[in-house]
């Protein structure tokens, strides 16, 4: 039975984990909310049980604490270097950064190599969003898990990318990644037994399978959309490349993140900021709603009601900050 932790109960927790594991408390804060704010939204993949990745990720060689640093760059352009660390503090960097690139000169371009796990692109759409940018943000992710299509090969990350624009009550923040389960979501099914839905696997094979540990053991995830959704990995893998990512990703290591964002009114001063609310209610009489309503509802429920949290991720939390 999943329990329920008061907001503040569940960032305390996190904190005391990745402390534990060479994270200033400033870090750990910083790292944690981008978690909760996963975690709210019911993406417990990519939510506080990452801790327990990361802790792995560390003890197998990854520099722990916050080894990024910014490059030089020319123009409107800023480059932070992850030196081969888990990558949420070098994305803040480079979100920080094309936010004071883009309130100056009206667009920026920002770009972080080298890292692994930045999360959910999401939570750095919305930051930028809410402080009246649009744009795109693109990441190459890893391990290869990907193939182009049925009898393929693993060869690309599931690279996921978002679309943010500012807009009011809440902003629009878009983000998916090209195949329909996240590579965290994967490796929790194969671990539980779980299937996953058919047409999103093969095995070592080639042939299709609902076996989430058949696609883990040698075999592939699909890209929803087919060619399309292939193609867009390997233009998102392209755009890693031009901030410094490989080719193909090897192990866990070596993603890249590209940020490209936009002041509305460097285009039109006198531009007003879109009322989403006008087209959230366009889209529910058509039956749908706009992305990043669900998202900022979640938020709010999540501070004001607590957060429902598996207890095997809080016993390993809690086990992480004994041991440190």
């Amino acid at each position: 039975m999943t329990g329920r932790l008061a907001w503040e109960q569940a960032h305390r927790l996190a904190v005391g984990a990745l402390t534990s594991l060479g994270y200033s408390e400033p870090e750990a804060s910083a790292i944690t909310d981008h978690l909760l704010a996963a975690e709210a939204a019911g993406i417990t993949a990519l939510g506080l049980r990452r801790i327990s990745w990361i802790a792995e990720i560390i003890a197998a060689g990854a520099p722990p604490g916050d080894p990024s640093e910014v490059v030089p760059a020319r123009g409107g352009c800023v480059l932070v270097d992850g030196h081969g660390g888990i990558g949420y503090l070098a994305a803040d960097r480079a979100v920080a950064a094309a936010a004071e690139s883009a309130r100056a000169g009206g667009v920026a371009v920002a770009a972080v190599r080298d890292v692994f796990l930045t999360g959910s692109l999401r939570v750095y759409g919305d930051r930028l969003a809410r402080q009246g940018l649009a744009g795109i943000i693109t990441s190459s992710a890893a391990p290869a898990v990907v193939a182009p299509g049925p009898g393929g090969r693993r060869v690309l990350g599931t690279n996921p990318f978002a679309v943010f624009v500012p807009g009011h009550p809440v902003p629009l923040v878009f983000d998916t990644g090209v195949t329909s389960l996240t590579y965290s979501e994967l490796a929790r099914r194969a671990a539980a037994g779980e299937p996953i839905p058919a047409g999103c696997g093969l095995d070592r094979t080639g042939e299709p399978t609902t076996d989430a540990a058949a696609v883990l053991d040698g075999g592939a995830m699909l890209p929803w959309a087919g060619h399309r959704g292939f193609g867009l990995a390997v233009a998102v893998q392209a755009l890693a490349m031009m901030a410094g990512g490989p080719a193909v990703p090897g192990g866990l290591a070596g993603c890249a993140m590209v940020i490209f964002a936009v002041d509305p009114r460097a285009l039109d001063p006198a531009a007003p900021v879109p009322d989403l609310g006008e087209l959230a209610g366009v889209l529910d009489r058509a039956g749908g709603r706009p992305p990043g309503l669900r998202w900022a509802q979640a938020q709010r429920a999540g501070r004001e009601q607590g957060l429902r949290v598996e207890p095997a991720t809080v016993t390993s939390l809690r086990e992480l900050a004994r041991a440190g």
